[in-house]
């Protein structure tokens, strides 16, 4: 194939990609356009999974055993935004997933990691239970609100500190990878000759004929 031809290739993989992509997307969404009942939900969002039917059984009951009053919130506000129930039910499903993969292998993890999730969706429920509770009749919920409003703070201080505490665990390892780099090249500085003249002999050197 001449560069002419693979040029032209390239430039319609690049225009007709972001198309296809377009069309994926508009597909989901028509999809989740169509949802009308909760178990219309769990069936697009448990397509996005991928996965053997036993699996997604038990990320579905796992889902339901901890997440119950989110779920109760997706189905009141099933009729309202179908799309946006199905895309969170998905991603939802999708970070339980994860989740259990590290059950078997890395306990503390999967317990850290299953309590990052319930402070993520306790702190969005407080947050639209107080925004229900301000539209609706705002000076007579007063004292709900606030009591509301303080739990959340709380949820939002714990959430911010795991938050934290995964940053820190980052740098660190942030630290480690810059260490063995600077190690590295250390290595290759003071090796830089016998390297250099490794690699001429690579792109000079004949292979001698030395079987048998």
């Amino acid at each position: 194939m001449n560069i002419l031809k693979l040029t032209a290739l390239i430039l319609c993989a690049g225009l007709l990609a972001p198309a296809g992509l377009k069309a994926e997307d508009e597909k989901k969404d028509e999809g989740a356009d169509a949802v009308k009942t909760m178990e219309q939900a769990w069936k697009v969002a448990l397509e996005q999974l991928e996965d053997d039917q036993d699996n997604a059984k038990k990320v579905v009951e796992f889902y339901k055993a901890n997440f119950a009053e989110k779920i109760k919130f997706l189905e009141k506000e099933l009729k309202d935004d179908s799309t946006e129930v199905v895309s969170e039910l998905t991603s939802d499903l999708l970070e339980c997933n994860l989740i259990l993969t590290t059950k078997d292998d890395s306990p503390e993890k999967f317990k850290e990691e299953l309590e990052y999730m319930k402070l993520e969706v306790n702190t969005d429920l407080l947050g639209e239970k107080i925004q229900d509770l301000k539209e609706k009749e705002a000076d007579k919920n007063k004292a709900e609100i606030g009591k509301n409003e303080k739990e959340l703070k709380s949820e939002l201080g714990k959430l911010f500190d795991m938050k934290l505490l995964r940053e820190k665990e980052e740098l660190k390892d942030l630290e480690k990878d810059i260490e063995e780099l600077k190690q590295h090249i250390r290595q290759r500085e003071e090796n830089r000759d016998k390297i250099v003249d490794k690699k001429l002999e690579e792109l000079t050197g004949v292979d001698e004929d030395l079987e048998f």
